[in-house]
């Protein structure tokens, strides 16, 4: 099989439009949120708001859930508001990072696009710097423009892989993965598979901790982070929709995984740790989530490399069918009237 990364020409990046019931009920609860460009926090009570609005939209990044955001919201400070039927999310970094705000959450990319072009054209009005995480289908119509520009986040492209490939791991490319699987079973033939409970949820949640304690870089701020947004979505995985399971051997946590329904036809995978001192735990709970948390889904999401070479190279070896590629879309105007990164001002064609 070859190793593409064009992007799926049977369906938009933004994915279907809503059915009407969905539209209604959005439209009636967006009234709920303040004008662009006031920003409220993002709470508990906006999670059937935002979950409504996703599902309408059927988004193919794998920020657009409500579970990512909310989890996420300690360290982004998620804002949201309303603007011409849409809603806007605002990820409110701490001072010295990047401000930004994420893609319209309005059905269709034409709606999308048009509720886009005019935020920017009042970017001035708010601390952000534009919009980042932009679908290819709305950047590069906006660049085409002129009165926009767009710079691809290369690191944040998410990778996305047929169900089919991860759950069988068929032809001759996936060889090595098949002797990790092989070798594990044949060393710890009594190890199962099973589907995460609240009870197992806290074995796991203490499974990371120590995870974390014994990693050679466990003073890395990002790593930290990591492992407590994993431990806050196994306290909360059932109020936040995840599904999960874990691969014991031995009476002890081996692996464990973490994940959602993106859309109709993706799951992505939000979390996924293992035992080192089990050979094959990786390989072997990647396999086992796609078929038991993932079965029956045609594509998995496993998120980004943040531009990250191991971690790179690890989602290369699984051979992605194609990568959901993001960019930064802000206006064609001097940085210092935008709030604008210096990063920000050259443009980058699709």
């Amino acid at each position: 099989m070859s190793h593409r990364c064009d992007q799926p020409s049977s369906r938009s990046e933004y994915g279907p439009g809503p059915s009407l019931i969905n539209k209604r009920r959005v439209m009636s609860d967006l009234s709920a949120l303040p004008e662009y460009p006031r920003f409220i926090p993002l709470e508990r009570e906006h999670r059937a708001l935002l979950r409504t609005a996703l599902e309408a939209l059927q988004p193919e990044i794998s920020e657009f859930t409500f579970s990512y955001q909310w989890l996420w919201r300690p360290y982004t400070h998620c804002r949201l508001a309303r603007f011409r039927g849409a809603i806007i999310l605002l990820n409110n970094l701490p001072s010295g990072e990047e401000s930004y705000m994420l893609p319209p959450v309005i059905s269709g990319p034409e709606e999308a696009g048009m509720v886009l072009s005019a935020v920017l054209k009042e970017v001035k009005s708010t601390a952000s710097n534009g919009f980042a995480r932009v679908p290819q289908v709305l950047a590069e119509p906006l660049a085409k423009q002129g009165e926009f520009l767009a710079k691809e986040e290369r690191g944040r492209a998410d990778y996305v892989y047929r169900g089919e490939d991860i759950r069988q791991l068929p032809g001759g490319h996936f060889h090595r993965k098949r002797n990790h699987i092989q070798q594990f079973w044949k060393a710890f033939p009594e190890a199962e598979y099973r589907e995460m409970n609240p009870s197992l949820a806290g074995e796991c949640a203490a499974f990371c901790r120590s995870w974390l304690e014994g990693h050679s870089r466990r003073d890395l701020g990002g790593l930290q982070r990591e492992v407590e947004r994993a431990a806050a979505m196994l306290s909360d995985y059932q109020w936040l929709g995840l599904r999960g399971g874990a691969l014991l051997a031995g009476g002890r946590i081996a692996a464990f995984a973490l994940g959602e329904p993106l859309n109709r036809d993706t799951f992505v995978v939000r979390v996924e740790k293992a035992d080192t001192s089990f050979p094959g735990a990786y390989s072997v709970i990647n396999q086992e989530f796609a078929r038991h948390g993932a079965g029956g889904f045609k594509w998995i999401n496993r998120e980004q490399d943040l531009d990250l070479p191991g971690l790179r190279r690890a989602k290369q070896s699984y051979y992605p069918h194609h990568l959901v590629r993001k960019y930064r879309v802000f206006p064609a105007l001097p940085p210092h009237r935008l709030f604008l990164h210096p990063a920000g001002e050259e443009a980058c064609q699709p």
